[in-house]
């Protein structure tokens, strides 16, 4: 539990803050717009309280959103994936990260990797694409329904119609599931 936060001194119990896994981040091929702004501040994107903005305090995430967004329709930052939403569309990691230092913004030191000309993403043994699927179906079923299991989500019809066993095993499906929740 490395990267879990606590507030300071208060008779109150503090809400518990998580910081972004950067390493598990800098393995995607592709971020929503979204995502890589709340990575640039030092949030954890899927983070249920947002916590403190560690890097980039002058600016919200939200405007380097709008400002991501504008970038990508003047063609200054280019698109991976579009999406109806803008917070929704894919950027490459290194391009935002990039652009991102182009705007003057910082980039977090454990996102400066990403900077280099030509870097590819670690990959575990799974395509990051298939990965994301899992985890984009994942965190859908626990917007519908917060109280289901991993294992549940892992064996849940719309999980196999759309990640059949052919292509991830059971126990891998479950064990993605797992380090999501």
């Amino acid at each position: 539990m490395d990267n879990v936060v606590t507030g300071g001194p208060s008779r109150l119990p503090q809400p518990r803050v998580t910081q972004p896994d950067y390493r598990q981040w800098a393995r995607k091929d592709h971020w929503s717009v979204s995502d890589a702004a709340k990575l640039l501040c030092g949030r954890d994107p899927h983070s249920k309280i947002p916590g403190p903005q560690v890097y980039n305090r002058t600016i919200r995430a939200i405007d380097i959103i709008d400002r991501a967004f504008a970038a990508t329709q003047d063609g200054t930052l280019k698109l991976a994936r579009n999406a109806v939403l803008p917070i929704h569309a894919l950027v490459e990691p290194p391009a935002f990260l990039v652009w991102a230092r182009d705007q003057g913004l910082t980039v977090p030191d454990e996102l400066v990797d990403l900077l280099t000309v030509g870097h590819k993403p670690q990959k575990s043994g799974l395509s990051a694409r298939l990965e994301e699927r899992v985890e984009t179906i994942a965190r859908t079923l626990w917007i519908v329904d917060p109280a289901l299991s991993a294992r549940d989500v892992a064996t849940h019809p719309a999980m196999a119609a759309l990640v059949p066993d052919s292509l991830l095993a059971a126990s891998e499906k479950l064990r993605l599931v797992e380090s999501y929740k």
